[in-house]
């Protein structure tokens, strides 16, 4: 939902509202996504557009009953978006930031331990923390073989 284009920005934000509209038709509570990130901004100048788009999507979510899981990917793939990446919601640090923003039981993560292994996080203490709450969870089990950091490096450039 954030991008340093207003008009991909946009756009977004109507097509996930649309997602959460359709999840609470079809009797689904939950539904998982990115917020996006101004990749050329740092995470304090990102932060007053996270608040002003992302707290009126999870108020929607809320009258929708449907819950929002948020995926930890960094989203980095190109060499101008690193360290960075697409995903404002990279760390625990960040995510304690926004769910102490954006109070809300409707507002939570997406449980995927490969990105947190990416980033050299312990997915193992992080579950069992409770704090943000998992809504959802995707274990793919490749990375816990050989984590990234131990074949390139932690901050190589992937």
């Amino acid at each position: 939902m954030l991008d340093p284009d207003p008009g991909i920005a946009s756009t977004a934000v109507t097509h996930f509202k649309k997602v959460i509209a359709a999840a609470a038709a079809l009797g689904l509570n939950t539904v998982n996504g990115f917020v996006g990130r101004d990749w050329t901004k740092s995470i304090d100048e990102n932060w007053p557009t996270f608040l002003s788009t992302w707290r009126p999507i999870v108020k929607y979510a809320e009258d929708h009953g449907v819950r929002i899981g948020i995926e930890n990917c960094p989203m980095s793939f190109t060499r101008d978006e690193w360290p960075g990446g697409k995903n404002l919601f990279t760390t625990p640090v960040i995510w304690r930031r926004a769910f102490n923003d954006i109070d809300s039981p409707n507002f939570g993560l997406n449980y995927d331990p490969s990105h947190f292994i990416l980033q050299d996080m312990d997915p193992i203490s992080l579950w069992q923390s409770s704090s943000p709450g998992f809504f959802t969870s995707m274990p793919k089990m490749w990375p816990l073989i050989a984590p990234p950091s131990i074949r390139w490096g932690a901050l190589t450039f992937p």
